[in-house]
């Protein structure tokens, strides 16, 4: 998978999808952030100023659109969860391992 954050785009085995601009931003959090979780309070301070239940919501929607996304690019052969919830934490971006498929 590759990612143009300039564009607003990802890439993967010949597809291509477009992020919305707080998708891109939270992209770019958890790929500055890899092997790290990032807290659901981090990313809403980060977004929305504050962090409540309303916030807390809004980050997974927005979380749910990326992963589906990335999940689109994926070949099915080659199940990987790039973003993977850490319950009752936050969120961490886990990259392919050297050798697997982008």
């Amino acid at each position: 998978m590759s990612i143009d954050l300039d564009t607003q785009y990802i890439v993967s085995l010949g597809k291509k999808q477009k992020l919305t601009p707080t998708e891109r931003d939270l992209l770019k959090i958890l790929l500055n952030s890899v092997d790290r979780s990032v807290t659901y309070q981090e990313l809403a301070m980060r977004f929305w100023g504050r962090y409540d239940q309303r916030a807390k919501e809004s980050l997974a929607v927005h979380v749910t659109s990326l992963r589906k996304k990335t999940r689109i690019l994926c070949d099915a052969l080659y199940d990987h969860e790039y973003i993977q919830k850490q319950w009752g934490v936050g969120y961490l971006f886990v990259p392919r391992k050297s050798g697997e498929p982008q």
